[in-house]
């Protein structure tokens, strides 16, 4: 079974005797998550669980994906084909509109 992303189950229980997934983003079910005979894979921190919370028989993975920002900035360094650490720091600033000589270091 698998309720992916931005999905909401208003319609009481859900019971599967095979693996389940939710996905990360938004998932939402009112009632009590039933896993019997299968692994429970849940793929974030913004799922919702009401009334009763939620029962597996076999394995619960709770994983925390990669935040979207971060993702993008990688995948735009690796595009880039970015390997110098000065390079970064300027697309950093350009793009978050800092710069590392306004940084001030806090004393302990």
């Amino acid at each position: 079974m698998r309720i992916d992303n931005f999905c909401e189950i208003h319609g009481g229980d859900v019971y599967t005797t095979a693996d389940a997934y939710l996905g990360e983003g938004g998932v939402k079910i009112k009632g009590r998550l039933i896993v019997n005979g299968g692994d429970l894979d849940i793929g974030g921190d913004n799922v919702q669980i009401e009334k009763g919370g939620f029962e597996a028989k076999g394995w619960i993975s709770i994983r925390n994906p990669l935040p979207v920002l971060t993702y993008l900035v990688l995948y735009l360094v690796t595009l880039l084909g970015i390997e110098k650490e000065e390079e970064i720091s300027e697309i950093m600033q350009k793009l978050f509109g800092y710069d590392d000589d306004e940084l001030t270091e806090i004393p302990p």
